[in-house]
């Protein structure tokens, strides 16, 4: 029973690119460091508010500022790269088209 699951989990695994785990990852690192920094270098609280100044120096908490801006950059640039990639593609498949001489035929 755990041998055919584990098998099948290998096939899926192969077939997805390693970048879709890389993105994934990525994403769930920058989530986890979202959320972690509200709730401990300014916490929503009397005292939270007036540590607030002397948490957001720390090390712990300028190194999750780093991580949300590090791989929040990542994943803009990544999106960047899927959208130019995507036009790359239907540019090779349009422009042929599109610089042939057609006569009276529609677009489909």
């Amino acid at each position: 029973m755990w041998s055919i699951i584990r098998d099948s989990l290998k096939t899926f695994a192969c077939a997805i690119p390693v970048g879709v785990f890389v993105y994934v990852g990525i994403v769930v690192i920058h989530y986890i460091a979202s959320n972690m920094y509200p709730s401990i270098c300014t916490p929503l609280t009397i005292i939270g508010f007036i540590m607030t100044p002397l948490m957001v120096v720390s090390p712990y908490c300028e190194a999750l500022r780093w991580v949300v801006y590090y791989t929040g950059t990542l994943i803009r640039n990544m999106w960047l790269w899927l959208a130019g990639y995507l036009i790359l593609c239907i540019g090779n498949v349009l422009s042929p088209y599109l610089l042939s001489p057609q006569k009276n035929v529609p677009f489909v």
